[in-house]
């Protein structure tokens, strides 16, 4: 090219990059277009370089260290446009950025230290700097990857667009390629870099007037969908093929307390602490930063556009309240239809055997029917606060005194069994926990009154211990009694019970649903050299 010529192309393509900035600044608040103007002065910078040192103004040295630089900084720009264009590749914030943006700085300090290297130095120096460019023209060339992607794999950008896209983006990665070729010419660079800024910054126009670059952008779709996602009350993660995690949605990660960039890639069953080989609905446990609570589990297979599998999309919807509410309706309903009529129809009977000539004295009846009116105080005692507390919507937590609440509870049961001995043992220096004070309390006391009551010994002895493990509280209930029968354990592991054999009573239950609510766990033992350990570890 004459030098007019280098002159008015140079001064079109720069006019024409203004038109395009312009464009695109009145979009700035929209995926990319920041970028977009960034990418556009960065190219006015490197056309003007070239400008300048064609017509003499600049040094052909500084020109083209000037050019060069401007190109890397342009492709990596690119890059970054393409990421927060399309929703896809890292998210930019400003910390990587300025590592990208470390590319140019780099091959510019190579640069200038080079000149005063020699022998196998300035070789080194030299492999170096080639090294750092292959690596800018790779970054600048996944962004046109994921521009070509979101066209053909998801197909939320038409075809048209992500053409021009394409080309424009891989004309900025190859534009000054040549410039890095030691035997090429500077009229040769600049002629091709010049012809390019052209076909660019026409290109920049067009895409943005003819095409609505920004209006329907495709992270558009792609931020939509994991809004959408993250929006979810349920905790959704996407699992590959081979079973290792690819994504989680925001309830999820907050649910299971999972850090995403140290839980991508690993296998689903291992972060969350249990093999997900369950069929669709299935209910399992899982541990929460709330504690323990049960989850219906959802299973679908996720499938690309051609059909082939891929992995698979879980879902998990919390159901504990909904089994606790579900229950607390079936086990009252058997209260008042087995329970309560049985202790009744016992009174019924006790009442009539006074008026009649029977076996039994009036004292032994009078006690029965006063064990069996305690009894069904204690029912309706027991009703009262499992709906006082399961009726609430949210727990109160709050720091509670462990060592002061034992110690409260064996006193008031120690009231009603006088006869037991109540053992504690706590951590010289305390221990808390934050949790609900009022359903601890409640479950407790029910444990404590269930050791001493079902003893069956002469004398009845309880041992209280309580201690801290890992990040939890844990409080073990021993007694001597009889080992608790396998249909009360499943009460109280399970919170199951058959039609044919019931819990001893509603105290199990309440232990159960208290359990639950606090997201604790509960396990069941054998005492040495006999009775049962009831240890509850409550999450603090």
């Amino acid at each position: 090219m004459t030098d007019a010529t280098v002159l008015v192309s140079g001064v079109g393509a720069i006019g024409l990059f203004a038109v395009a900035t312009t464009m695109a600044v009145r979009h700035r608040k929209l995926p990319g277009a920041d970028a977009f103007v960034f990418l556009l002065l960065a190219l006015v910078s490197m056309t003007g370089f070239v400008v300048l040192g064609r017509t003499g103004v600049l040094s052909t040295e500084l020109a083209l260290g000037g050019l060069i630089i401007c190109w890397m900084v342009a492709s990596v720009i690119w890059a970054v446009f393409a990421f927060e264009y399309t929703g896809r590749g890292p998210t930019m914030t400003g910390r990587r950025v300025a590592g990208l943006l470390l590319l140019p700085a780099f091959v510019w300090v190579n640069a200038v230290v080079r000149n005063s290297l020699s022998g196998p130095f300035k070789s080194a120096s030299f492999a170096f700097g080639s090294v750092v460019l292959l690596a800018t023209i790779s970054v600048g060339g996944f962004g046109v990857f994921l521009v070509l992607q979101s066209a053909i794999s998801y197909d939320d950008l038409p075809s048209d667009r992500a053409l021009v896209l394409t080309v424009f983006g891989a004309s900025i990665t190859l534009l000054a390629l040549p410039a890095s070729l030691e035997t090429a010419r500077f009229e040769v660079i600049t002629d091709v870099v010049l012809l390019g800024a052209v076909a660019i910054s026409a290109a920049a126009v067009l895409v943005q007037r003819n095409y609505q670059l920004f209006e329907s952008g495709p992270s558009t779709g792609h931020l939509a969908r994991k809004t959408v996602l993250d929006q979810l009350s349920a905790s959704v993660c996407v699992v590959g093929r081979e079973g290792r995690l690819l994504d989680a949605n925001r309830e999820a990660t907050r649910t299971f307390d999972i850090e995403t960039k140290n839980a991508i890639g690993q296998s689903v069953d291992d972060v969350l602490g249990v093999a997900l080989d369950v069929p669709t609905g299935e209910v399992i446990s899982l541990e929460t930063v709330d504690g323990r609570r049960e989850f219906e589990v959802s299973r679908s297979s996720l499938t690309e556009r051609h059909g082939t599998h891929i992995g698979h999309v879980y879902l998990f919807r919390d159901v504990t309240e909904q089994r606790t509410h579900e229950q607390r309706l079936e086990v009252l309903n058997r209260v008042l239809r087995h329970n309560l009529r049985n202790e009744l129809d016992a009174v019924r009977a006790f009442a009539e055997t006074l008026g009649d000539d029977g076996p039994m004295e009036t004292p032994t009846v009078a006690a029965r029917i006063r064990d069996v009116s305690r009894e069904l105080v204690h029912l309706g005692t027991t009703v009262e606060r499992a709906e006082r507390l399961l009726a609430r919507e949210a727990l109160d937590r709050e720091p509670v005194d462990v060592d002061a609440l034992v110690r409260s509870v064996a006193s008031d049961v120690a009231r009603t069994y006088p006869d037991g001995e109540l053992t504690i043992s706590t951590p010289d220096d305390g221990i808390d926990a934050r949790t609900d004070r009022e359903i601890l309390e409640a479950t407790l006391a029910e444990v404590v009154d269930n050791a001493l009551k079902h003893t069956g010994t002469v004398d009845p002895s309880v041992t209280i211990l309580v201690r801290r493990a890992d990040e939890s509280v844990v409080i073990e209930v021993r007694d001597n009694g009889p080992a608790i029968p396998d249909h009360e354990r499943a009460v109280l592991l399970d919170g199951e019970e058959t039609p044919l054999q019931h819990g001893s009573g509603l105290g199990l239950w309440l232990v159960y649903w208290g359990v639950s609510r606090l997201g604790a766990d509960i396990s069941i033992g054998e005492n040495d050299p006999s009775g049962s350990v009831v240890t509850i570890r409550i999450p603090t």
